[in-house]
């Protein structure tokens, strides 16, 4: 039923905020938690809806162009998921004529901004979405990888390069604030610190990746990888070796992950080889060499690294 709040409360669509509150408590009177607990859940909601204006603002254009903003979200998903960010666009902002508080089509709408290197409108979107939903770690997260981003397009030196990483890290902490459990942001904070050779706060950003869900499992991978790299770029390479049995300790035996894991230092170790190879570098073949002889390690049986490690040895 079209604009079904309203009717629970028995009114109008166009019913005033203090007739809004009126004709609750004139409701909830009849219909008490005792009496009708059901019924009084069913008031209480639409109450909770109606009273506010955002809240409200949303339903009512909801109401009026529901189908229209689902069918265009629909349209930009599609785009995104193929990575046609730019030609995603046009569609979210047709939603955001129609509905200019409807927060999913300016969330879609500032990760297609990222995409497209935009900075400053995604700063700017999700500023304002962290401002009217502050609760939200997501807006938080999205909002520190805009200026994550913006600063790894600026040159070294830059002034403007550490405030956004600052900016950055102030975003993500408060992401990390909202919700501890999850180890992204840690990780993104640890990124920042490499980014700037930072090496002992990127490590001790990463470490509190591992256990921010409380337990160390193989979802602990990427944030134990990410520390493979932090001694790679730090030229601490012999740790490499100790970081990869803290992840064999961890993966479960002839497994997906397993796969997944010997892949990543695969392709790591390959895409140092071809920089080896180019700059004639003995440290980066040195740490080729580390990063394919673990992925040997955590699938011995697998042909096609096992050439490349023969391979690379001669």
């Amino acid at each position: 039923m079209a604009y079904e709040l309203y009717h629970i409360l028995e009114l109008s669509s166009g019913a005033s905020a203090d007739e809004i509150k009126q004709a609750y408590f004139q409701l909830v009177r009849k219909y008490s938690p005792e009496k009708d607990p059901e019924r009084f859940q069913q008031i209480r909601i639409a109450y909770n809806t109606l009273c506010d204006p955002i809240a409200r603002e949303n339903y009512d254009v909801m109401q009026k162009y529901g189908d229209q903003v689902e069918d265009l979200i629909d349209q930009a998903e599609k785009k995104m998921q193929v990575e046609e960010w730019a030609n995603a666009i046009p569609l979210l902002k047709q939603i955001l004529i129609l509905a200019p508080r409807i927060d999913v089509a300016r969330d879609l709408l500032g990760l297609c901004y990222i995409h497209t290197e935009n900075f400053d409108f995604a700063v700017k979107i999700y500023k304002a979405l962290t401002k009217t939903n502050p609760d939200v770690s997501l807006y938080w997260n999205n909002l520190g990888c805009a200026y994550k981003l913006q600063a790894q397009c600026l040159k070294d030196g830059d002034f403007h390069k550490t405030q956004f990483y600052n900016n950055a890290r102030d975003c993500f902490e408060q992401a990390v604030k909202l919700e501890s459990f999850n180890s992204a942001p840690y990780l993104d904070i640890a990124e920042t610190y490499l980014d700037q050779k930072n090496y002992s706060q990127a490590l001790a950003w990463a470490e509190r990746a591992i256990g921010a869900d409380g337990k160390a499992d193989y979802n602990d991978f990427e944030a134990l990888f990410f520390i493979c790299r932090i001694h790679f770029y730090s030229d601490e390479l012999e740790k490499i070796e100790v970081i990869e049995k803290r992840i064999l300790s961890l993966l479960p035996k002839k497994s997906d992950i397993r796969q997944y894991a010997a892949s990543r230092f695969a392709n790591m170790g390959i895409e140092v080889a071809k920089l080896a190879a180019n700059a004639t570098n003995f440290h980066l073949w040195r740490a080729a060499f580390q990063f394919l002889k673990a992925a040997r390690n955590i699938e011995p049986n697998n042909v096609g690294i096992q050439e490349v490690f023969i391979k690379l040895r001669k």
